[in-house]
């Protein structure tokens, strides 16, 4: 019994502050979030209008229609490659943030938890703004190809 005591007593002095964040909110109000997003929506639109002048080129028939069908499937596939590769550097992106918040903050949180995945927590666990704060000093640029 009393080894479960001191294992208790262990581990909660062991533990530390858990801080939670809005990661979603943190990633996209961020200047590197932002910037991903212009890339994404520059993207969008050349590949729409690449389609365009495609379809007007090809013109109507049958076989014009099922190339066009699979330049928009390629096009989407293009386009859902991007996003993957944009949401990675930016989760990169915020790891590293974190990690950096974590080594020098001074209320001895431990752990920074996605906000959503919380059960509950106090407006003072929240650092989402603290995390928003050092992704804002981070430039990324997403014209480099991993």
């Amino acid at each position: 019994m009393w080894t479960a005591v001191c294992l208790m007593f262990a581990a909660s002095a062991a533990s530390g502050e858990v801080a939670v964040a809005d990661v979603a909110r943190v990633i996209e109000s961020s200047r590197p979030g932002i910037a991903g997003r212009a890339v994404l929506d520059e993207l969008r639109g050349r590949l729409a209008d690449e389609l365009v002048r495609y379809a007007e080129k090809l013109g109507e028939t049958p076989e014009a229609e099922a190339e066009l069908s699979r330049r928009y499937a390629e096009a989407q596939a293009a386009y859902s490659a991007e996003v993957r590769r944009i949401s990675e550097i930016l989760t990169d992106v915020l790891r590293g943030a974190a990690q950096k918040w974590l080594k020098n903050n001074k209320r001895g949180v431990t752990v920074i938890i996605p906000a959503d995945s919380a059960l509950a927590a106090s407006g003072g666990a929240d650092v989402s703004d603290e995390l928003l704060r050092q992704m804002d000093k981070i430039m990324v640029d997403f014209t480099q190809k991993r």
